[in-house]
């Protein structure tokens, strides 16, 4: 099976960390979006009143950080061996390190911006930037030595991760000290873009660049798109840092141009997929690429439409819209899809390896259906699209907001089930391969020969 270039893909597995490593980072992620549905379920219509409204805020960045980000980081630990041939140096210490500081300095942004407390800006500031400095410090020095045509994608999203941390600290310290004057809110759609569609899509267009042809058995992508849409992606959201509305406007096209080719390249090639068996990750490959497509002309309509046609007042709608169906309806509904395929590839891989040097603990090895029934991945599927649907419904018609919560409530508990039953069918193979091993040889060194 050939890559996004042609070449065999870089399945560096013998670098890969313990399984525990990503499933703290998901598991994480669905409690995360258990909050986020929580709170628009509590606060109902005033949370969807106004894109600057605290629930709204702290819901969009619970979901943001504490979910997607969270996947993402989840997921660095596995993809980066596969596509560069070698892993984060100490997988475990730092995934201890950036674990924890995440998931706190997400709680106390939220916590912040939902009840305007400046204490917990504070504490998020130091232990997100904490938190960013060694993550990314762990990981940089690999993606930038590797010089593999698979990484590009993925140099560019840990590129644009940074400049999207920099402008939310910038904007965060705005709420801290009002006195400075920083307009943060003049960043707020240029932050919205580096986070979601730099870091987010770009890393979904790197992972789909090895996975949709491993998984699906199709075709390579074409290296033109490979080459193509990480440029148009990159230079869309350079162009949205300068002053001018001319390159804003630039900006934005090269953005729908690149979402969109990648969406149509990625559609084409699973529609010549040779494994036609029925499969949930198929289908939130094709409606969330579809989402995310939509999502951005929504975006670009919103913003260069003249007055005249679109009142502000709409123009504020269709703005909140478009982010939410780009982040819940596109990027959400990929990584609903591929998280049940993702996690049971995973757990069989860690367990195949143990079972190479004996045929006992072979017959003791499930098949990857038994950690995630494709029933159940197309049951978190469902509930996630009507979830999606029922948010963008509710950022149109904020009176809709409870049916939004509840959907995200429904979703993010079906997901932490599946993720616990997942681990709970690791854990017991992995005790009967033990036994059927036995105990590890020893081997004791005899007194030295002597002449």
């Amino acid at each position: 099976m050939t890559g996004a270039s042609g070449a065999r893909p870089l399945l560096g597995v013998d670098t890969l960390p313990p399984l525990h490593v990503p499933l703290r980072f998901f598991a994480t992620a669905a409690v995360f979006a258990l909050l986020a549905g929580l709170l628009w379920l509590v606060e109902g219509e005033a949370a969807f009143a106004t894109r600057w409204s605290g629930a709204m805020l702290a819901a969009t960045h619970l979901l943001v950080l504490g979910f997607f980000a969270m996947v993402m980081f989840g997921a660095l630990f596995q993809v980066i061996p596969v596509l560069g041939g070698t892993g984060i140096p100490r997988p475990v210490l730092v995934a201890g390190l950036v674990h924890p500081g995440l998931t706190g300095g997400t709680l106390c942004l939220a916590g912040g911006l939902w009840r305007g407390e400046r204490t917990w800006f504070v504490a998020a500031i130091v232990l997100l930037l904490a938190t960013f400095t060694v993550f990314v410090a762990s990981v940089a020095p690999i993606v930038l030595r590797v010089r593999t045509a698979a990484l590009r994608p993925v140099r560019l999203a840990v590129l644009a991760f940074v400049v999207a941390v920099a402008l939310g600290m910038l904007m965060a310290i705005a709420l801290t000290a009002p006195g400075l004057g920083i307009a943060y809110r003049a960043w707020t759609n240029v932050h919205a873009a580096w986070g979601g569609v730099g870091f987010g899509f770009l890393l979904v267009v790197g992972v789909s660049h090895q996975v949709v042809p491993m998984f699906h058995v199709t075709p390579a992508f074409p290296p033109l798109v490979v080459r193509l849409v990480p440029w148009l992606l990159g230079s869309g959201l350079a162009a949205l840092l300068l002053p001018w509305d001319v390159t804003s406007a630039a900006g934005m096209l090269a953005i729908a141009a690149g979402v969109l080719g990648h969406a149509v390249a990625t559609l084409r090639l699973l529609a010549r997929r040779r494994r036609r068996r029925p499969d949930a990750a198929v289908l939130a490959w094709r409606v969330g690429l579809g989402a995310a497509a939509l999502a951005v002309l929504l975006a670009l309509t919103a913003a260069l439409a003249p007055a005249s046609v679109l009142p502000d007042d709409t123009r504020s709608r269709c703005e909140l819209a478009a982010g939410v169906a780009f982040a819940l309806a596109g990027l959400g509904t990929i990584v609903m899809g591929m998280m049940p395929k993702i996690v049971a590839f995973l757990a069989f891989l860690h367990l195949q390896r143990r079972c190479l040097r004996s045929t006992a603990a072979a017959a003791h090895l499930p098949v990857m259906d038994e950690f995630v029934a494709p029933s159940t991945a197309f049951v978190l599927l469902a509930l996630h699209g009507l979830a999606a649907a029922a948010s963008v419904a509710a950022a149109l018609v904020p009176a809709l907001a409870p049916l939004a919560g509840i959907g995200v409530l429904g979703t993010a508990g079906t997901l932490l089930a599946l993720l616990t039953a997942a681990a709970l069918r690791y854990a017991r193979a992995s005790r009967a391969i033990a036994e059927a091993l036995g105990p590890p040889a020893t081997s004791r060194l005899g007194p030295p020969a002597t002449r």
